[in-house]
């Protein structure tokens, strides 16, 4: 009854129904946990302002006598671990799918790309929060404030698990795991060839829907754009354009996607980071800081260059 009742316009939403197997390995964007409210693009921009409240905060925070020393440190792993949780929701939008139960006979499309805006939108504001180094700013001064639980430390100690405990906290490892998991979604074959089946299935209602070679320019133009961050974020913007490269590099050797569009989209964004690396030079001033990044851009030439020369490795079906 439920099913037969879902198309009707004042029960859109109270009907609308969603396993747990739609929100774990579904396509649709509006059938997810842990995000509140009708607009989850809105939602996550909140959660993303939060958090950036949250890290200006602790910047400026003198704890209090009675407050434990790891409380910092603690709340900054809160803080940047609900950006995961905020990529998760965004990530569905991109190339989601609306995917009805329906009952035969709604008249609705069963099969529903999502808008090619939203996933724009969406895309954009992944690009924003989590490729570029400006996004997420832990001042030197708080760093050297974020104090290990010696406590926990030691009951590891006990358990045999005291690896699991560091007493270091670093910044730049936890938020470039944040970035791995985001170029994993954004520079993933599947995803690539989602967008082809679904610009096949709006053919006759949106020319201008979202592609594989969109989403990959844009991707590569936010690795490799310059950076106007200061001298002490270069190293985070390096382990960022190592990861698109080790990625990317993966992508040419393996050869996964059958697809031709997509191919051909990985090759050109490959041949693009080649020829900017190769004139692209640092106007900083720190010699240190120069010879780190001529390092660094010679590193990423010989390894895509490499991939672009080599045979393809290709896996049987």
């Amino acid at each position: 009854d439920l099913a037969q009742r879902s198309d009707e316009a004042a029960h859109t939403w109270d009907l609308a129904y969603g396993s747990d197997e739609d929100s774990a390995y579904g396509l649709d964007p509006d059938s997810l946990t842990f995000d509140l409210g009708r607009d989850p693009i809105a939602f996550a921009k909140l959660r993303l302002a939060i958090v950036q409240d949250q890290l200006q905060q602790l910047a400026q925070r003198q704890l209090k006598p009675d407050e434990e020393p790891a409380d910092l440190r603690r709340s900054l792993a809160f803080a940047l671990r609900e950006l995961g949780k905020t990529a998760t929701i965004l990530q569905r939008q991109v190339g989601g799918m609306v995917t009805r139960r329906d009952g035969a006979g709604s008249g609705r499309d069963l099969l529903a790309p999502l808008p090619s805006a939203r996933q724009r939108q969406a895309l954009e504001l992944l690009i924003q929060s989590f490729l570029s180094t400006d996004a997420v700013r832990v001042p030197p001064a708080l760093q050297r404030r974020l104090a290990p639980d010696y406590l926990e430390r030691a009951d590891a100690s006990h358990n045999d698990s005291a690896a699991a405990v560091s007493t270091d906290f670093s910044v730049a490892e936890m938020l470039l795991q944040r970035q791995r998991e985001v170029l994993a979604f954004l520079m993933n074959e599947a995803l690539a060839d989602r967008l082809a089946d679904n610009q096949d299935k709006v053919r006759d209602l949106d020319a201008n829907a979202l592609n594989a070679h969109e989403l990959q320019q844009r991707v590569q133009k936010a690795v490799w754009a310059q950076s106007k961050s200061s001298a002490d974020q270069g190293s985070w913007q390096r382990n960022l354009q190592r990861e698109y490269v080790n990625r990317l590099s993966v992508m040419l050797l393996r050869g996964a996607s059958s697809r031709s569009d997509t191919r051909a989209a990985v090759r050109e964004q490959a041949k693009t980071t080649v020829a900017q690396l190769k004139g692209q030079h640092t106007a900083s001033a720190n010699k240190s800081e120069v010879a780190a990044w001529q390092a660094h851009r010679q590193d990423c030439l010989d390894t895509l260059e490499r991939a672009l020369q080599a045979s393809v490795i290709r896996t049987t079906p």
